[in-house]
């Protein structure tokens, strides 16, 4: 074979791999387990998205109708389309099991639809709601996942919250660990207590600056306070103060140098009162325990 000849090989096996269609990939093949989840990031290239769009648009009449308006969607945004479509085909056949497909009575339309309908616009015009419910997913079971988007569909046409969402999106996988680990239930007890701490942070009271902060103070009582001591984070009440939270943090940053005094003197310190006061306050001594959003006991009252 003469060297002429070796090239065009070369070259036709080149345009052979160039020209070969993606393949479709899913996401949540296989036994899930029932609790918080860290999901490897989507990897998949937008070839492998489409494939896999057009893979469940065979078996699926609902995404065949959308499929030309998601496949035009902000491209960033397409895993999560494809994620909603994937969680749509599964069916887990438990008393908990959630038919995505299945038209609601008095709406005419199933949460499939729904969903399928609002993610083109919301993917160009509120994008915060789109990242924020891919955390969910990437970070919560398949059941935990269909529930959010079904109890919290609205947040797609809510762009009004999208600050909320944004400050509490680093904190979905905590907020999960708190609330859906403990093994399956059957029943939706735990995917309530799920979107009800999310919607707690929700409300126009809340200031985002304040959820950013969550995190901080959390992890500042624990490190500077053990399992015997009697320490309460009640969040509600530290998300709504008006202190300005450059204020707020660097009262959380002085937590180091009054925790360990509090501690030696056997009383009891209101944490949030600190931070949102700045006043070293020592309450009487109460039967409270240690609530921190990492050991997933934080107290919204």
């Amino acid at each position: 074979m003469s060297l002429f000849d070796k090239s065009l090989n070369i070259g036709a096996n080149v345009a052979k791999k160039t020209f070969t269609k993606a393949e479709p990939k899913f996401r949540f093949g296989g036994w899930q387990v029932a609790g918080a989840q860290k999901r490897p990031i989507d990897d998949r290239t937008p070839e492998q998205l489409f494939a896999t769009i057009d893979e469940l648009a065979k078996k699926n009449p609902v995404i065949k109708k959308f499929e030309k308006e998601i496949k035009e969607m902000n491209p960033k945004y397409l895993s999560l389309a494809v994620d909603t479509m994937e969680l749509a085909s599964k069916s887990d056949f438990t008393m908990t099991d959630i038919n995505m497909n299945k038209v609601i009575p008095n709406v005419g339309e199933s949460l499939l639809e729904h969903l399928l309908s609002v993610y083109p616009k919301a993917s160009k015009e509120n994008p915060k709601a789109m990242e924020f419910a891919q955390e969910v997913i990437n970070n919560t079971d398949t059941l935990t996942s269909k529930y959010f988007l079904a109890d919290m569909a609205g947040i797609f046409q809510s762009p009004k919250i999208a600050e909320h969402l944004d400050a509490m999106k680093p904190l979905v996988n905590e907020i999960a660990e708190s609330t859906i680990n403990g093994g399956y239930l059957g029943t939706f007890e735990r995917q309530i207590n799920f979107t009800n701490m999310i919607k707690s942070l929700l409300t126009p009271d809340v200031k985002p600056q304040k959820i950013s902060l969550i995190r901080k103070l959390s992890d500042a009582v624990d490190r500077l306070t053990s399992a015997d001591d009697k320490v309460e984070i009640f969040i509600d009440k530290f998300v709504k103060s008006d202190t300005p939270a450059k204020q707020v943090e660097i009262n959380i940053a002085n937590l180091a140098n009054v925790l360990p005094s509090v501690r030696k003197s056997g009383k009891n310190f209101d944490v949030v009162d600190y931070v949102n006061n700045n006043v070293n306050f020592v309450r009487a001594k109460q039967n409270i325990d240690i609530n921190s959003l990492k050991n997933g006991n934080i107290k919204l009252g």
